[in-house]
């Protein structure tokens, strides 16, 4: 079942086979994927990415790990992340060191538990997937994409799909200028109600967006354009405004340049 994963056996906890197995050859291992068990309950709830297999008591106690090549990492549905068996149990993840994959790709695909990650310490500028990214995360209500580079990112598929608890998505800090395929980004996200972008946002060079937003029933722009089963694709991927009805509600962050000043009295 969908709960139940074997711990790897080798030294400290690690399989030395996982990094064969999980989609990207025999390259050279350089990092860790460590599950812990933070409420002490017995079940290992905290997915951490760390450099090394050295058990970080501030996060609980070690349940499994696993070795991968964070530069090389190609995830596929039929080739799945090595921490993908404990896909049911892990609420929170979080990048403990500073990790620069080439693909972001199914990385927490169907972790249908997850209510939180920490994306702080990922470096992602040389990442050019992340189609499924996070595929199937049903339980996450909420998510800070503001330390996420996507300059290099080609692929957006089915990036947040299933991810029905979403009310809201701020995508103002992404850099989607590269991004060729956004099919299905956003279909399921049945709670979706607003998404924030940046007037910088681009989905000009997406050459597939077919049901990009399937199934998103409550989402509305800013000015008030409501979701049409009839427009699905890229073409409201774009800041609502009249004449030019969009999905996307523009994003109103202080700007950097403002002033305020207070008067003497």
């Amino acid at each position: 079942s969908d709960s139940s994963f074997a711990s790897p056996e080798g030294e400290e906890g690690i399989a030395p086979e996982a990094a064969e197995g999980s989609g990207f050859g025999t390259l050279a291992v350089n990092s860790y994927a460590v599950l812990y068990d933070s409420d002490g309950d017995g079940t290992g709830d905290k997915l951490v990415f760390q450099s090394s297999t050295l058990n970080l008591s501030k996060y609980g106690a070690k349940v499994s790990s696993w070795q991968f090549a964070a530069e090389q990492t190609k995830f596929t549905s039929s080739s799945p992340a090595p921490w993908y068996d404990a896909r049911s149990t892990v609420k929170s993840a979080v990048f403990n060191n500073p990790l620069s994959p080439t693909t972001l790709s199914y990385w927490f695909c169907g972790m249908s538990s997850l209510e939180s990650v920490d994306l702080s310490n990922l470096d992602a500028s040389g990442a050019t997937g992340m189609s499924h990214m996070f595929d199937g995360c049903s339980s996450l209500a909420s998510l800070d994409l503001s330390s996420l580079d996507t300059s290099s990112v080609t692929d957006m598929s089915s990036m947040f799909y299933g991810c029905s608890k979403l009310a809201s998505l701020d995508l103002s800090s992404l850099d989607t200028s590269k991004v060729t395929d956004m099919h299905c980004m956003f279909d399921g996200c049945s709670s979706l109600a607003t998404i924030y972008a940046s007037a910088s946002f681009s989905a000009s060079s997406a050459t597939s967006s077919y049901s990009m937003f399937d199934g998103c029933t409550r989402l509305k722009g800013g000015s008030g354009t409501a979701h049409s089963s009839s427009y699905s694709d890229k073409a409201r991927a774009r800041i609502d405004a009249p004449g030019a009805p969009g999905y996307f509600t523009e994003s109103c962050k202080p700007s950097e340049h403002t002033l305020v000043t207070i008067a003497d009295e």
